[in-house]
């Protein structure tokens, strides 16, 4: 089991480092846990992504590419229209150039009519899967508008499902756990601990 095992290392330190990974995962299984894409390029045969603490795909990176195939294309804007091309689409990439900025978005639909398909590679593939997770579960927040709920109790009843990192559709009965007293879903809370979490890395 590694952990970011390449941060700070040179350019060949970390080829030589992925190599030897490469060579270990032959006779063994090896766990990387890393936010560098080039890494899980370069040594993964499998993959799970992980946001927020929670897992939301695992496959291995011809499926991860192949789920995005058809949505990532490139256009080139002015750089002053950079701005609001990030604010409207979801960008993997700019490269600047003495003519303007090439974009690289990842969109279901074409973003532009001058974009192009492109190839998806795993950085296009896992900001997709996080993206749609973070719109699927936004940031935690109380259960209801209603004023705050009181203190989370020091242990939750015997066989009370533990407390969901969000408050989702699916979540709510879980999210009624932690009540410290008796009463409706408004004094029901989610864990705020997931606020606090790192973004999502890949494994």
């Amino acid at each position: 089991i590694v952990d970011e095992p390449t941060v700070g290392l040179d350019p060949e330190e970390r080829v030589r480092f992925r190599n030897l990974l490469s060579d270990l995962s032959g006779e063994r299984i090896v766990i990387l846990s890393t936010h560098i894409v080039s890494d899980v390029e370069a040594t993964a045969t499998d993959i799970a992504l992980v946001h927020r603490g929670r897992l939301i795909h695992h496959a291995a990176p011809e499926a991860l590419l192949q789920a995005v195939a058809g949505r990532v294309w490139e256009l080139h804007v002015p750089a002053a229209d950079l701005p609001a091309v990030k604010q409207r689409h979801l960008v993997s990439g700019t490269l600047r150039r003495s003519t303007g900025v090439q974009v690289r978005v990842v969109a279901a639909e074409r973003p532009a009519a001058d974009a192009a398909p492109v190839e998806p590679n795993l950085e296009d593939a896992y900001l997709h899967f996080i993206t749609a997770a973070a719109q699927a579960a936004p940031a935690a927040r109380f259960c209801s508008s209603g004023p705050p709920p009181p203190p989370r109790p020091a242990a939750l009843p015997p066989g009370a499902p533990a407390a969901p990192a969000f408050c989702s559709p699916s979540g709510w009965a879980a999210c009624s756990a932690t009540r410290s007293t008796p009463g409706s879903l408004a004094s029901a809370w989610a864990t705020t601990a997931a606020s606090t979490t790192p973004p999502g890395s890949a494994a």
